[in-house]
């Protein structure tokens, strides 16, 4: 609301337009209080000292539009009105983008009751735009406290997160000392080294080792579960068959079948191509899915390991047990951590509810994809799928998941690395292995020959320049502890870079 008196500042250096001003505003009924001013410098001095509700400035040629929006923001809580002689639409564009409330012509002076009018409205609007601001701005300081808050809470809780995995990885470690003391005791007992054991005795030893098997392998579900959310989980992608993975995995199979009182059995497709993967990681997930096919099976238990071709680009590896099925509603939840499989089965050990979490995490870090077939009281068929060792194709599923996994990616960098001269087979191997140890999760690593290595980063070329120089540090510190020899100097080319977006082809074909 207007209050009465008006109180006004008049800044005009003409001494015939200040006093038709003031004839103008002392003639109306309206009570008005005028102080004048001949400049901006002297007008902004008065505000400092006296709080007038508008102030009217002359603005010709010779006013500076710089001058002027430091006055306006300057007089923040008053109705700044230019006069000026005739309107001109660019120059009033640009008063009011500095900030000034209205333009009025000079020839409003001979009328007192439109000046008047003009001069209420221009403090209506600017008291409706004051409340505005000083709302806006009260809301920015709630938010600015809010931030402040956040941003407590959020350094806090990064490090409640880091403290949590450096207690999940020592309390790992540790939990493993005397597993292993278990385990090897029991195998003592279990080989007879201190005496033979009768059947019962053996039954008991086996069980023993089985459940130490189970400890360890939820011990190594809380390790993967840390390495997988600090992203430093270790990946050596590389050429390998089905069968080399398999065969690292299935005696474990063998026993925790055996032990159980399941028949595990393989059945693989004829003359399966070569697949591109990390055989350890790809083994966890077949040991995962199959330890819970033997968990869940009903007596007497049966479990298959198959694998056939799925596509040009993939083979499909699964696991079917004879168990009761899992509902429908409940395989929507099954890959989510710490679910626990409701199949009406009474089992005597209980896991932690990771290990489909982590297999399918691990399938695709692979490029793979997971996938469960259930039929109440039939079965359950868990299957994943592996590409085929195809550099294109794995390149362009490296691309598409990167894109998803890691949106703030913009650009993917090929680096050649050779051997400047020739070794040994074995030399090559522990190279490749150094190499493979200096990856990330998100890093794609290609080998085409014993000596010749292609990485796929995602980073820039300046940032793969660090790489390389990182790389080759870490290769001098490696050398400086060997006692077998200099692993071989491995010289750099850079490739190229390329935007992520939008060159899968021009990445794929230079790959291939």
């Amino acid at each position: 609301m207007i209050q009465s008196p008006l109180r006004g500042l008049v800044v005009e250096s003409n001494p015939i337009d200040l006093d038709l001003i003031e004839i103008a505003l002392t003639e109306d009924k309206s009570d008005f209080r005028v102080f004048h001013a001949e400049t901006l410098y002297s007008a902004t001095a008065i505000l400092e000292s006296w709080d007038c509700d508008f102030v009217l400035v002359s603005v010709d040629s010779s006013t500076e539009l710089q001058a002027l929006k430091s006055f306006v923001q300057a007089a923040q809580r008053q109705a700044v009105i230019a006069l000026v002689s005739s309107k001109d639409a660019e120059r009033d564009t640009d008063l009011l983008s500095i900030g000034v409330q209205d333009v009025l012509e000079k020839v409003t002076i001979d009328n007192p009751n439109l000046l008047v009018e003009e001069i209420s409205r221009s403090i209506q609007r600017s008291i409706v735009r004051q409340q505005f601001v000083d709302a806006s701005q009260i809301k920015l300081r709630k938010e600015k406290r809010r931030t402040r808050r956040l941003r407590r809470k959020c350094r806090r809780l990064q490090r409640m997160h880091k403290t949590a995995h450096r207690f999940v990885d020592d309390v790992s470690h540790e939990f493993r000392t005397p597993l292993s003391v278990i385990k090897e005791y029991s195998s003592l007992l279990n080989e007879g080294m201190l005496g033979e054991l009768n059947a019962d005795q053996r039954e008991f030893v086996a069980i023993i080792g089985d459940r130490a098997d189970d400890l360890n392998a939820m011990v190594s579900d809380m390790l993967d579960v840390s390495r997988l959310e600090s992203g430093v989980l270790g990946l050596s992608r590389s050429n390998t068959t089905l069968q080399e993975v398999v065969d690292r995995v299935w005696p474990v199979l063998l026993q925790k079948a055996e032990v159980r009182g399941v028949r595990i059995a393989q059945q693989f497709d004829d003359n399966l191509p070569t697949l591109y993967c990390d055989p350890e990681k790809i083994g966890r997930v077949i040991t995962n899915l199959a330890v819970n096919a033997i968990k869940f099976s009903r007596d007497p238990g049966r479990v298959r390991l198959w694998a056939r071709r799925d596509s040009d680009d993939d083979i499909r590896i699964g696991i079917t047990d004879n168990g009761p099925g899992i509902d429908q509603d409940q395989q929507l939840y099954l890959f989510e951590r710490f679910q626990q499989l409701g199949t009406g089965i009474q089992c005597d050990i209980k896991g932690l509810g990771l290990g489909l979490s982590i297999a399918n995490e691990l399938v695709d870090l692979n490029f793979g994809r997971i996938s469960i077939e259930s039929t109440a009281n039939e079965g359950s068929t868990f299957s994943f799928t592996v590409p085929l060792a195809n550099e294109e194709v794995v390149t362009r599923r490296h691309l598409k998941r990167l894109r998803r996994v890691r949106p703030k990616c913009q650009t993917i960098t090929l680096i050649l690395m050779a051997t400047d001269e020739a070794h040994d087979e074995s030399t090559y191997d522990e190279l490749h292995q150094f190499i493979q140890r200096q990856l990330r999760g998100d890093d794609l690593l290609f080998r085409f020959r014993e000596d010749y290595w292609l990485f796929v980063l995602p980073m820039s070329e300046s940032e793969s320049t660090a790489f390389v120089a990182d790389l080759d540090s870490r290769m001098d510190d490696a050398n400086r502890n060997r006692l077998e020899g200099k692993l071989p100097f491995l010289q750099a080319t850079n490739i190229g870079s390329w935007a992520i977006d939008g060159n899968d082809d021009s990445i794929a074909n230079c790959v291939a």
